[in-house]
């Protein structure tokens, strides 16, 4: 685990590691939310973000990651999943549980094919699910 606390939303470099194919900054105390660039991350397969204090929306951005494979964003503080996560067609594995989710599902979550594993198990009653 890092030491103190890093600062997600201040580092908006990301973007030009294009050649990123796994994220994994679980298990840290990052803080705020993700930012918009991550979705210039075009070769991402990997978007590992479990256990940190992540807040606010997914970024509608995060549709342009169609290489994505594994979402793991568990035991976090966001809040609502965006409707441009229906493009990841070929996505797996989207892991949301214990956040703070609000809204509905959006139904392009539907679009979703390849989708074995979806996980939005929470503490929090505020969030609905329509299936």
């Amino acid at each position: 685990m890092c030491q103190g606390t890093i600062y997600l939303a201040k580092s908006r470099n990301i973007s030009s590691c294009s050649s990123l194919i796994h994220l994994g900054i679980f298990n840290n105390r990052l803080v705020g939310g993700l930012p918009t660039e991550i979705g210039f991350l075009s070769h991402l397969q990997y978007l590992l973000l479990s256990k940190n204090n992540l807040t606010g929306t997914i970024p509608s951005s995060i549709g342009n990651l169609s290489s994505l494979v594994e979402i793991y964003a568990s035991r976090n503080k966001v809040g609502r999943i965006p409707v441009s996560i229906g493009k990841l067609t070929n996505l797996p594995v989207l892991a949301l549980g214990d956040n703070k989710l609000t809204g509905t599902v959006p139904s392009s979550i539907f679009n979703i094919s390849f989708l074995k594993i979806l996980d939005f198990h929470t503490s929090d009653t505020n969030y609905r699910t329509f299936f």
